[in-house]
């Protein structure tokens, strides 16, 4: 339905991570990603070996977003890095 909106209009956050794709190799962050994965989309645990599937990671090397109005930012990537568990966690639960 159209309700009248440029998809082109800000309102909605956009953000670009680029970077390097890396596959997987490390146990514990496979089975995390497999957890997230089949959580979702459960079938996928019946998808075939065959078809040589496998789990891997962005590692980004910039971030552009865009925040409604007012203009892109370019993210600090030293800041981005620099950023702990415990300091999301405590932005966050007060939400």
């Amino acid at each position: 339905m159209d309700q009248g909106y440029d998809p082109e209009d800000p309102p909605c956050a956009r953000c670009v991570l680029s970077g390097d794709f890396e596959k997987l190799t490390d146990e514990d962050e496979i089975a995390f990603a497999k957890e997230g994965l089949f959580a979702k989309h459960p079938k996928m645990r019946t998808w075939p070996e065959s078809h040589d599937f496998y789990f891997g990671k962005i590692v980004p090397t910039s971030i552009w977003l865009i925040n409604i109005y007012g203009g892109a930012t370019d993210v600090d990537m030293k800041k981005y890095f620099a950023v702990t568990d415990a300091e999301i966690d405590e932005k966050f639960a007060s939400a």
